[in-house]
């Protein structure tokens, strides 16, 4: 009888032991993700200056996803640059009128290769999985899709309540 008791702490133990690592090595990983973001938010009433030096960097260049009347996406696929170096971040530049606010954002590009090839979903109305969404339009990228690309300027969109919303990769 007594044998039995002590498998059963020896297994329980294990269980004990195996959760306990598994949380830990779960809470690691996803400090070290989050800790390759980089989120800056200010306030500003003119924006104007953060978006020419950005876009000054790609003048003569063609987004990747244009927006001409802010409903149906063009996708250039056709435009692969695809140069020698690998793509390192993806960089968006929001401007929000309402709030005054600039905010950017930086993500490392290895991250977005993690979705699988199921593309990113950025955006308020966005859902797992379902590409990257624009108020009600939806547009369908994969990191393969941006890699073909490579570095350059992905989305410059020009809302007609003001916002401004640049997306670039590098």
């Amino acid at each position: 009888m007594a044998r039995k008791r002590r498998w059963g702490l020896i297994v329980l133990g294990i269980v004990i032991f195996v959760v306990v690592v598994g949380v830990g090595l779960i809470a690691t990983v996803s400090f070290l993700a989050y800790r390759q973001f980089d989120v800056k938010t200010e306030t500003t009433s003119n924006p104007d200056e953060e978006f020419r030096a950005v876009l000054a960097r790609f003048e003569g260049q063609q987004p990747f996803i244009e927006m001409t009347d802010h409903r149906s996406p063009t996708i250039h696929r056709e435009v692969g640059r695809r140069g020698t170096q690998p793509l390192s971040a993806i960089h968006v530049l929001v401007w929000e009128p309402d709030t005054e606010r600039l905010v950017r954002f930086s993500m490392p590009f290895w991250l977005v290769r993690l979705t699988g090839g199921k593309g990113v979903s950025v955006g308020p109305s966005g859902r797992d999985g379902e590409g990257f969404v624009f108020g009600d339009v939806r547009v369908n990228i994969t990191a393969a899709d941006l890699e073909k690309f490579g570095p350059g300027l992905i989305l410059n969109l020009d809302e007609r309540g003001g916002q401004r919303v640049v997306v670039w990769s590098e």
